[in-house]
């Protein structure tokens, strides 16, 4: 074996313990009841929780031109940027992002109150302020806004998903996206973290 390849494995040996590591702070906890640190909740990548596969199946598009770990990657927050090229908007894409708490020492309780400050009308735009909807597709807790085409859930006080859409579909369609997309995004969200505290 050369000492390349010994480097390859011996840094991918690290990685895979790294992640069990990072996963065994939340084995047998119920992250929709329990607020675990933000140091010892697991990062996953955005992008891998929708494959190109499922997009190409549920979206109209004429071609997926663009696919992209563009975005946010940050300690709280990593997002993925999907780009395709649809009959009206050869520019059409999506964003999804995973949050932790960014403010864990003054506000415990974030997530709660950030998807309940969209509720109340505390989240604005250039044109003012928007008011949200409920979102029930995934998650404990979700809100969405038709014309900012943006949708988020979250899980207890430890995860915020956001999903944002650039499209020309009608309101419903982008609903029944959004509502297909959360649902796959979280199935493959609670795969990974059960792969992962094994």
């Amino acid at each position: 074996m050369n000492l390349k390849v010994f480097v390859y494995f011996l840094l991918l040996g690290t990685l895979f313990i790294a992640c069990k590591d990072e996963a065994a702070a939340i084995k047998g906890k119920d992250l929709s009841k329990e607020i675990i640190a933000v140091k010892d909740l697991p990062k996953l990548n955005a992008c891998d929780l929708i494959s190109k596969e499922f997009l190409v199946k549920n979206i109209k598009a004429d071609e997926f031109s663009y696919y992209s770990r563009t975005g946010a990657d940050t300690e709280t927050a990593n997002g993925c940027f999907f780009q395709w090229t649809s009959a009206t908007k050869p520019n059409a894409g999506m964003m999804l992002q995973v949050m932790k708490n960014p403010f864990e020492a003054e506000t415990p309780v974030w997530a709660t109150e950030y998807i309940n400050g969209m509720k109340q009308g505390n989240a604005g735009s250039a044109e003012g302020v928007e008011n949200f909807k409920a979102f029930t597709a995934a998650g404990d807790d979700g809100v969405y806004n038709e014309r900012l085409g943006q949708y988020y859930w979250r899980i207890g006080n430890n995860y915020v998903f956001m999903l944002a859409f650039n499209l020309d579909e009608s309101a419903e369609e982008k609903l029944g996206y959004a509502e297909k997309i959360a649902k796959e995004s979280m199935k493959n969200f609670n795969a990974k973290l059960s792969e992962m505290s094994k």
